[in-house]
């Protein structure tokens, strides 16, 4: 519909200018929920450490503290792994890494030409619990990981496991979508099959791994090297198997994913150590669950982000609801 106000003239001193009236744009009549309710983001407890000051520490506390430790410690008792199992898994892995190294001089075949080995996840990083007692390895190739890779790297490691001795005759390698399941008695070993980065757009996903398996599987490395670097205290290992427990029992804490869940406990005790504060079960385990109160879980946290790719969250917002939090 034309304008009635447009070329409308005006009187303005000794000349008549003409101008074209633009109406006001209309604003919508109803906004998101998330915008109006949390217009600003969410805020970091330590960067207002003078609002929320910490309890002093008195007869009380100090038995609280003392009595939550005990908890604790029981806790991370019984959900540790059995150290048979453990250490039966801590065998298998250089063996599986010695595979490999054969796998890789073998007639000097191009399609087996491997560029890196690195053993990933919660074995490599030292907090792997009772519930799920397995390794993660990835092998990165120079060159495309087509099935048929795969398949001669699960014959060479079946061979490889039978010369060493007898009992691995009963070692079974299952393929799985990204690669190898090796199960012998009560150890399992992932090995994820990838390559370089260079090679993501030669991927077809009918004849090789799939682009986002190589991807994750190369992000599984850099998130190894990070938290061999940065967070390898003792007490972040201890509260990342206690949050594990807590995601395996608890709905809610299913919503977390396990590489938050690993920040979320680096940024606790790494603030309580710079800040002087006493790095204790007590004061981490409280710090924690005043952040998660304090919505720290939301879109637009400003202090949960991916430390190896900065420009992502590391928990996505639609896997959370405001009744979550």
């Amino acid at each position: 519909m034309r304008n009635r106000f447009a070329n409308r003239k005006r009187f303005s001193g000794r000349k008549v200018l003409n101008y074209t009236y633009s109406p006001k744009p209309k604003l919508p009549k109803r906004l998101d929920f998330a915008s109006r309710v949390y217009s600003t983001i969410p805020f970091d407890l330590y960067s207002i450490s003078n609002v929320l000051t910490c309890r002093n520490r008195d007869e009380n506390f100090i038995k609280q503290a003392n009595i939550l430790e005990e908890c604790v410690s029981n806790r991370l008792a019984q959900i540790e792994p059995e150290k048979e199992v453990a250490d039966q898994l801590t065998i298998m892995v250089p063996l599986v890494i010695s595979s490999f190294d054969v796998l890789g001089t073998k007639n000097n075949d191009p399609f087996v030409e491997i560029e890196e080995i690195k053993v990933v996840g919660s074995f490599k990083m030292e907090t792997m619990i009772k519930t799920k007692i397995s390794a993660d390895v990835v092998i990165v190739l120079g060159k495309l990981p087509t099935f048929e890779t795969v398949n001669d790297i699960k014959n060479n490691i079946l061979m490889y496991f039978k010369k060493q001795d007898e009992k691995y005759n009963d070692m079974t390698v299952d393929d799985f979508d990204g690669g190898l399941i090796i199960t012998f008695e009560t150890s399992i070993v992932y090995i994820y099959v990838s390559t370089i980065p260079n090679n993501y757009i030669d991927l077809v996903p009918e004849k090789q791994v799939s682009s986002l398996m190589v991807s994750k599987s190369l992000m599984a490395i850099e998130h190894c090297r990070w938290f061999e670097e940065y967070s390898g205290h003792e007490m972040t290992k201890k509260i990342i198997k206690i949050m594990k427990d807590f995601q395996n029992r608890f709905t809610v804490f299913q919503k977390m994913n396990v590489w938050f869940i690993h920040q979320l406990c680096h940024h606790v005790v790494y603030n309580a150590i710079i800040n002087d504060d006493e790095a204790d079960v007590y004061t981490v385990y409280l710090k924690i669950f005043q952040l998660l109160a304090c919505a720290v879980m939301l879109p637009g946290s400003p202090i949960i982000y991916d430390p190896v790719t900065p420009s992502n969250q590391i928990l996505k917002c639609n896997k959370l609801s405001f009744n979550d939090q």
